[in-house]
């Protein structure tokens, strides 16, 4: 027992200072290690608060670029290479330029270069520099045909109040990018119900909802004078599209809709309907357009023919566009004495898969200097 003890002593009393070293060495490599990561921490910081200084920079440049696009879409700058600052966003000053490289109403030419420049308190700068272009679309113009305005009977030109063209051919979707656009707003998997004569009574569906009909369709109104809705889109396939042809007289709000008749038949708005509101009518093949007319100038109707003719008769002034984009078709235009066929800007909301008036800018590059 005695040995054990004695033993036991002699290995504590070896113990002894062995832990020195121990703490040199790590204070030693605290003292490495330290700065490095102090350095680590404070470039993490200035790094944080650098990127969050950029990237306010970079928003306020990008608020600029938006300024201009939409002095552009509303028409404030037309023509003109204007420089101007804008008030102080994000803690940066803000300087606008827009050069115009050129601008064409006929032919449709209009492009842009825009340089927004976001400059900090301490010097720094970010800018943003795009080109922008924009032709303009049918929409923008009152009247539009490959083979041109024919004007009918006693029709004048002073009657036909906006811009026109005749252009080959036409710039516009395809008829596939038409179809495409207004499946996508019917399933035609489901069987709606038309009736054995593919004919759709106003006063029995209104409004009227999304509808496939395969074999041509008839609306018309089984009570007189009834005032109906558009309210959705109405696709028509295999045969023409008749509308206000047959039965009473009806008023048909297009509710911002659209009647599509994807055939080469012709087309018939007849008589027996009157319009109202904005929509659009859009047939593959030719049209006869000799409704009633009860719209107002805030309101944008918009027919057209992909591949035919527009024989275009309307009882009352007109507001909006129409167009025939058949080859060597037109847009025969009859208007009754004291009527107009009047340009007005579009609604944002139609459905239809062609842009307008506000809205045609396109932006090509976009590039980012600091």
């Amino acid at each position: 027992m005695k040995n054990k003890i004695t033993i036991l002593s002699r290995l504590k009393r070896g113990e002894k200072g062995q832990i020195l070293p121990l703490v040199m060495i790590l204070l030693f490599l605290g003292a490495i290690l330290l700065a490095p990561v102090l350095a680590y921490n404070s470039t993490t910081l200035k790094t944080t608060v650098l990127t969050k200084e950029r990237q306010s920079q970079y928003y306020a440049a990008e608020a600029g670029i938006e300024d201009a696009l939409w002095k552009l879409i509303t028409g404030e700058i037309a023509g003109d290479s204007p420089e101007y600052d804008l008030a102080r966003l994000n803690d940066n000053d803000l300087h606008v330029t827009m050069q115009c490289l050129s601008y064409s109403i006929d032919p449709p030419d209009m492009s842009y270069i825009i340089t927004s420049t976001a400059t900090g308190t301490d010097g720094s700068h970010t800018a943003i520099t795009i080109y922008t272009s924009r032709g303009m679309s049918l929409l923008d113009f009152a009247a539009s045909a490959e083979e041109g305005i024919v004007l009918k009977g006693a029709a004048q030109q002073a009657q036909i109040i906006g811009p026109q063209q005749k252009q080959t051919p036409l710039s516009l979707p395809s008829i596939l990018d038409f179809q495409n656009f207004y499946l996508l707003d019917i399933d035609t998997e489901t069987t709606y119900p038309v009736s054995m004569d593919d004919s759709i009574d106003v006063d029995d569906n209104n409004p009227i909802p999304d509808w496939y009909s395969n074999g041509g369709l008839n609306i018309k109104s089984g009570t007189a004078s009834f005032m109906s809705t558009l309210g959705g889109t109405v696709y028509v396939t295999g045969g023409a599209l008749d509308v206000g042809t047959t039965g009473n007289s009806f008023t048909l709000d297009l509710g911002g809709n659209t009647l599509f008749c994807d055939s080469t038949a012709v087309s018939n708005i007849g008589t027996k309907l009157t319009i109202t509101g904005s929509g659009a009518i859009i047939t593959v093949g030719d049209i006869i357009f000799k409704p009633n007319m009860a719209s107002s100038p805030t309101d944008f109707v918009f027919v057209l023919s992909l591949s035919g003719q527009v024989i275009f008769q309307p009882g009352g002034n007109y507001y909006g566009s129409v167009a025939a984009a058949g080859a060597d078709k037109s847009v025969s235009i009859e208007l009754y004495s004291g009527n107009t066929l009047t340009h007005t800007n579009p609604p944002s909301n139609l459905n239809i898969p062609i842009t307008g008036t506000g809205t045609g800018w396109s932006i090509h590059t976009w590039q980012i200097t600091r």
